[in-house]
């Protein structure tokens, strides 16, 4: 159990992208529905929950925390032996009479749209929870109007988590699992070297005014995006794989850079953003680091035209992203130029087991994206349950079909999610 009493408080220096750029975004979150394998109560499932949660944030204090004024801007202040109470603004209960209802039944779209209203769910963005009493961390269960079913909510604030951090949590909260500690100290160098890494004249290009300029029209007139999602076939990948590997000339080619090219190409991108984990490709950088240990690589038509080009890019270290300048925002004003920009971000890689609960099965685990600032393309490889990994994809450039022809892809995760 977390300690009873102790106000003596911990203040983190965050990075400079964590106290930049990702203040403006919203929680990770996902939502898992469960279902009843017969002898599981929601009571029981809520006690063994909370109980795990005090081991987590007993071994991981910051997920207490708050963002305040630090004395280089945004910094995380956290309790050094987080009291019940405290944790107690971590977990909620809902129970089918409240305002909030997650039917698996319903629509995707419907769900992510009611959790983002409610607000009762996801946690905000971080100028949305700085200097207020508000968690950065919220684990929910709300339980589902239909019988022996509920929907697990999970949300820690992006300033402070990012994919790999966000699912090292999740898997210390099924209960019994192993709980260690994450280290919230920030290496400070990271902004630096990761640019040095990861393509620095690149990143620069996507946080100047020219570019800003370029997606300005998409953020200003969006288009509605479709949004599907299928399970990966394994006979599919396997082929591409193989075909990916041979034509290419490489040793081989990973699922990722088969479906990061696939959907770059089906989009007709003039640049891709694919997000990276940096913590086993950046000097310095540990696998128990608390943190933003990420970066996006933006690439060019030349450099994930193919599996194999994608594979020889991630190969060698600085990365080479691109063949060509990055786009002219004079050559697109006058019509010389793309401003189509698509992003991949995968989630599959870091979800391991995931949640287990006694009495329970595991119906499907999903991503939650805000639709309303769905407007590009986008895709998530995610792990959809145990052994099942999945996409699901918001396009504006393509449609459904597009994307069953240009990716390995099977049989849709839910046709009532995904109608």
């Amino acid at each position: 159990m977390a300690q009873v009493a102790s106000e003596e408080m911990t203040e983190v220096e965050l990075m400079k992208d964590e106290k930049g750029g990702l203040m403006f975004e919203a929680g990770i979150t996902t939502i898992t529905f469960y279902k009843s394998s017969g002898d599981g109560s929601f009571e029981t499932a809520c006690t063994a929950l909370r109980s795990q949660l005090d081991k987590v944030v007993g071994a991981n204090p910051w997920l207490a925390g708050r963002l305040v004024k630090g004395k280089t801007g945004t910094a995380l202040s956290h309790p050094k032996a987080p009291m019940a109470s405290q944790i107690d603004k971590l977990f909620q209960a809902l129970k089918t009479d409240d305002a909030l209802k997650l039917d698996p039944t319903s629509t995707y779209e419907k769900i992510c749209t009611d959790m983002y209203a409610n607000k009762k769910v996801v946690v905000g963005s971080g100028f949305g929870t700085k200097g207020k009493d508000k968690p950065l961390a919220i684990l929910t269960l709300l339980e589902s109007s239909a019988a022996g079913t509920f929907a697990l909510v999970f949300s820690i604030s992006h300033v402070i988590a990012d994919g790999r951090t966000y699912y090292d949590i999740y898997n210390m909260l099924s209960p019994g699992s192993a709980v260690r500690s994450l280290s919230s100290t920030r290496v400070m160098s990271f902004s630096e070297t990761m640019r040095d890494t990861c393509g620095r004249k690149e990143l620069a290009w996507m946080d100047s005014v020219p570019a800003m300029c370029m997606m300005m029209p998409v953020m200003m007139c969006p288009k509605k995006p479709k949004c599907c999602a299928f399970y990966l076939d394994p006979a599919r990948v396997a082929e591409a794989k193989a075909k990916g590997a041979k034509d290419g000339g490489v040793p081989y080619v990973t699922t990722n850079d088969i479906l990061t090219s696939g959907f770059f190409n089906e989009c007709n991108s003039r640049i891709g953003m694919m997000g990276i984990d940096c913590r086993d490709k950046v000097a310095g950088l540990g696998a128990d680091l608390a943190g933003n240990y990420v970066s996006a690589l933006s690439i060019d038509p030349d450099t994930f035209s193919s599996p194999a080009s994608m594979r020889k890019m991630m190969s060698e270290k600085p990365y080479k992203t691109v063949a060509k300048p990055m786009p002219s925002c004079m050559k697109w004003c006058v019509g010389m130029e793309s401003n189509s920009f698509s992003m991949v971000t995968n989630w599959s890689s870091f979800a391991g087991e995931m949640i287990s609960l006694e009495g329970y099965e595991m119906s499907v685990h999903l991503p939650v994206q805000d639709p309303a600032y769905m407007m590009f393309d986008m895709m998530i490889p995610f792990a959809s349950g145990a052994g099942k990994v999945g996409v699901i994809c918001w396009v504006v450039s393509t449609d459904e079909d597009g994307i069953k022809q240009s990716l390995p892809v099977g049989e849709p995760v839910s046709k009532e999610l995904f109608p």
